[in-house]
């Protein structure tokens, strides 16, 4: 796989960040192709990106940005960020936005699967799983595999649920081989926050094996038997 011409320093991110947090307007084409591919190096600037794309996606000039795209190694990988970015516009923008994604995917074939953020050293086991476990559409449908949320600040859009329901069934079957009662917010955290509060209560009310003590905010779910996860 070809990679980057140079890699970028500290310096180099700290400008980027400089240049997207107080830019008025969208930024140039090259500009964005550039940045797109540090985006995969690292997570703060991916997470800068999608912020300037949802403010300033209306900007985007599809052709002259995959022109800038054609000169770089991994063009495709920004279709990861504008998924996100999509996830943040209002609901009357999404459907347009997507046009823009299929212009850019439509134009670059989609890569082996592979992570999105490429480690700096051969990543563990133990990663591997939890970034295939933890998996989210931005990443799986743009052809990479992904498990941190880019959204500003890394908070996803409230009410929002962005794990499958067999993914949100194994992080339930985890938390209860761990410990003895589980919480909702129990359940939020181990979704790293991207399953809402009362999609986390109705996986919690459904999970086989459980039982359900207390009320509202502080009920908590415990096993019924030692062998819970293995039903």
């Amino acid at each position: 796989m070809k990679g980057l011409e140079s890699v970028p320093n500290i310096s180099n991110l700290r400008v980027a960040y400089d240049h997207l947090q107080s830019a008025k307007m969208l930024l140039n084409p090259p500009q964005i192709a550039l940045y797109s591919q540090w985006a995969r190096l690292d997570p703060r600037l991916a997470e800068i990106l999608v912020g300037h794309f949802t403010v300033f996606w209306q900007e985007i000039a599809v052709g002259s940005l995959i022109q800038a795209l054609t000169q770089q190694p991994w063009p495709r990988s920004i279709a990861v960020l504008l998924r996100f970015a999509v996830l943040g516009l209002a609901t009357a923008d999404r459907e347009v936005a997507r046009h823009l994604i299929s212009a850019v995917e439509t134009a670059f074939p989609a890569p082996p699967p592979q992570l999105y953020f490429v480690p700096l050293q051969v990543p563990n086991s133990v990663i591997l799983r939890e970034e295939v476990d933890f998996r989210i559409d931005p990443y799986f449908q743009s052809g990479y595999i992904g498990s941190q949320p880019l959204f500003q600040h890394s908070k996803p859009p409230a009410n929002r649920t962005f794990l499958s329901a067999i993914q949100r069934k194994q992080i339930l079957s985890d938390l209860f081989a761990k410990q003895n009662f589980v919480t909702v917010s129990d359940h939020i955290y181990a979704c790293k926050g991207m399953v809402s509060r009362r999609q986390a209560q109705r996986d919690l009310n459904a999970y086989s094996g459980v039982k359900a003590q207390g009320f509202t905010r502080g009920r908590s779910y415990t096993h019924r038997s030692k062998s819970l996860s293995e039903k």
